[in-house]
């Protein structure tokens, strides 16, 4: 299993040494993405004012959790398993990213193409991604098997798809479906996250690791029960700034910031803290008090420091970037509590020296209470946004694009991410 796991990890570590550029065949300069970590001045968010960055900055993979990408042409998105693409001559276009015949694309099919189980990243003309079997939808069985995760890659246009490396299970171990496992990218980093149910019947958590030069074991753990899995902080937190990634409690809270570096693993204890939407650099976490303002807390002493005033009223923000910074009673799910009825929501941006009203369309305006946008990505010259409206099988996905550098900023709609659900028989 070690050889098979580490073959996975160090691909994947291969891959995010080459991340920087989302379309090789297009040539030009790379940019890299960096952290800012320039420290904040009380009564004030001002700093550089945020720029049109070259299409292959990176900075879409990065600020999407490796969950969005960005080519000269267009847009991946992977949403709920799935993975869209939409080129920026047509945005409002979104295409499942599926080359099988006849194929419905229905959620939780393993045998869809554009099936995903994690992360995914653009590198020598093809999108290299974590995946496992799925869901069966004719039986409607999830095999112990079917949940060990693989690294898969498919051409841009999911076409000629190949089982790369499969990192399987243990010997003398089995994956059990209450606890399954993850596998996750973070900051130069590939990692697998795993309960397997032991001989005795508890669970040993193996947390593994692979940088440049090899594979390690980061932590191992017995327990009598899956109470979390290790997630990556960004995708499930939707906290910015320094690479991280936290435990997942099965009531889907989070307390404690990894971060990984030189080989070595530190937790940082957020607890207490309204750290979602938040921005993490070094010791500095940068957040957003409904009601309250913009704070920085010193985390070695939880000292806080006032930046700023909200914006808005019963609003919430999002710090992509100190000079990046998106403000608004629909923001995230945290918002629907901050919310009032019959209230004509108003949507700000940052850029870093101008606060700017954002022009919504009528039905941003009066957001019902079950919807609320959430932020995909920065790419290099927008901002993707997702209304997500509905619950289970109604759940309906509304790409939104904000264009950068513009007189007036404008929330525009673009399309649909459409979904497939099972047919109940």
């Amino acid at each position: 299993m070690h050889k098979r796991l580490l073959s996975a990890l160090c691909l994947l570590v291969f891959l995010l040494a080459g991340c920087q550029r989302d379309d090789p065949s297009t040539s030009g300069g790379s940019t890299t993405f960096a952290v800012d970590t320039t420290p904040p001045v009380a009564g004030t968010l001002e700093t550089e004012r945020l720029s049109i960055l070259p299409w292959d900055s990176g900075r879409a993979a990065y600020t999407g959790g490796y969950f969005a990408a960005e080519t000269a042409n267009g847009f991946f998105l992977e949403y709920m398993a799935k993975l869209y693409y939409a080129d920026k001559s047509n945005p409002d276009n979104w295409v499942v990213v599926c080359a099988e015949p006849e194929c419905e694309h229905e959620v939780g099919d393993g045998g869809c193409g554009a099936h995903l189980a994690g992360a995914f990243l653009l590198k020598d003309q093809r999108i290299y991604y974590i995946s496992n079997k799925g869901i069966d939808v004719e039986k409607g069985e999830i095999l112990p098997e079917d949940l060990s995760p693989y690294v898969a890659s498919m051409a841009l246009d999911g076409t000629d798809k190949r089982e790369e490396y499969f990192m399987g299970t243990p010997e003398g171990y089995t994956r059990n479906a209450s606890g399954g496992g993850t596998a996750f990218l973070m900051g130069g980093y590939a990692l697998e996250s795993a309960h397997y149910l032991n001989q005795s019947g508890t669970y040993d958590l193996w947390l593994t690791a692979v940088d440049e030069a090899g594979g390690f074991i980061l932590f191992t753990d017995t327990r009598e029960e899956v109470t979390s899995h290790c997630r990556s902080w960004r995708h499930m937190g939707h906290i910015f700034g320094d690479e991280a990634f936290g435990s997942l409690m099965m009531d889907s809270s989070f307390s404690v910031a990894f971060r990984l570096k030189d080989r070595e693993l530190t937790g940082t204890d957020l607890s207490g803290l309204p750290w979602t939407g938040g921005y993490l650099s070094g010791d500095t976490l940068r957040v957003f008090k409904p009601g309250e303002g913009y704070y920085a807390v010193d985390l070695t002493t939880r000292e806080e420091m006032k930046l700023a005033d909200p914006q808005l009223e019963n609003s919430w923000a999002y710090i992509v970037q100190p000079n990046c910074i998106f403000e608004s009673a629909i923001l995230g799910k945290e918002s629907m509590a901050e919310r009032v009825a019959e209230e004509a929501y108003g949507f700000n941006f940052f850029d870093g020296k101008i606060w700017w009203d954002v022009a919504l369309p009528e039905e941003l305006m009066g957001l019902e209470e079950d919807g609320y946008l959430e932020l995909m990505t920065l790419g290099s010259d927008r901002a993707i946004f997702l209304l997500v409206q509905g619950k289970g099988t109604e759940k309906k996905l509304y790409p939104y694009q904000l264009l950068l550098g513009t007189d007036q900023p404008t929330l525009e709609a673009i399309g649909e991410l459409k979904q497939v659900f099972p047919k109940n028989e």
